[in-house]
């Protein structure tokens, strides 16, 4: 489907490892994707995925030769490739990238982490962090219509504080809400013990409607180290 999605939440809040265990799942499933990050070099990506697979922890993977080949075997086995730090760092090398990308073969997801990165004002204008946030979520906006793909764009929240994070609440970007068709919502929840995690998916708007008070869809999500699995509201 040809639509923009952005995912938000605070620092920390593992938006980074939400979207990448979505990436996982989609190309598991045969769908053609790219992962782009201009916060992590090719060695960080990797190693993260690797980890993810395998379910050990880079640290100790590193000297396991065995699991670190089928957890390569297995990314192979995938149609997901990654556009790293090394080899995009502006806004326009990410844009080439991946209309190379489809131009190669089918495109279905991208995800892009973050906004923050590929957002950058021009150099040589007047053009405010603001203006540059709006620029950049617009023109990936056309950009899913014109690669006839699904776009998920990680945004940081401009600030921590005590209430929930919203689409509202975008770094900057107060006109983001206008031009993505769905908006998510990560957070935290406390610990469940274990080593596990949970977070709240909470979907503020699809391109059908956009949530209001009360109506909020929520999801809940266990995160055990390696992936994530959906689970019930009670702890």
């Amino acid at each position: 489907a040809s639509e923009l999605t952005v995912l938000t939440g605070n620092t920390g809040e593992g938006k980074t490892t939400f979207c990448l265990d979505m990436a996982m799942r989609l190309a598991e499933s045969g769908r053609s994707v790219v992962f782009v990050t201009l916060e992590n070099d090719h060695n960080q990506i990797m190693s993260k995925s690797f980890s993810m697979i395998s379910g050990v922890p880079w640290s100790k993977l590193r000297y396991e030769n065995d699991q670190l080949r089928v957890a390569g075997d297995t990314l192979g086995s995938w149609l997901l490739s990654f556009v790293s730090r090394d080899n995009a760092n502006t806004f326009d090398s990410v844009l080439s990238g991946l209309r190379a990308a489809k131009s190669r073969g089918p495109l279905d997801f991208v995800f892009i982490d973050h906004l923050g990165y590929v957002a950058r004002p021009m150099k040589g204008d007047r053009e405010t962090q603001f203006d540059a946030i709006d620029r950049t979520v617009r023109t990936l906006s056309d950009l899913s219509r014109e690669l006839r793909c699904h776009i998920v764009l990680i945004a940081h929240q401009a600030t921590a504080g005590k209430k929930e994070p919203t689409m509202y609440s975008i770094k900057y970007g107060a006109t983001v809400p206008q031009y993505a068709d769905n908006a998510i919502v990560v957070v935290r929840m406390p610990s469940l013990g274990g080593g596990s995690r949970r977070s709240k998916v909470k979907i503020e708007k699809t391109r059908f409607e956009e949530a209001s008070s009360g109506k909020d869809v929520h999801l809940f999500f266990d995160f055990d180290g390696r992936r994530f699995s959906e689970s019930s509201p009670q702890m």
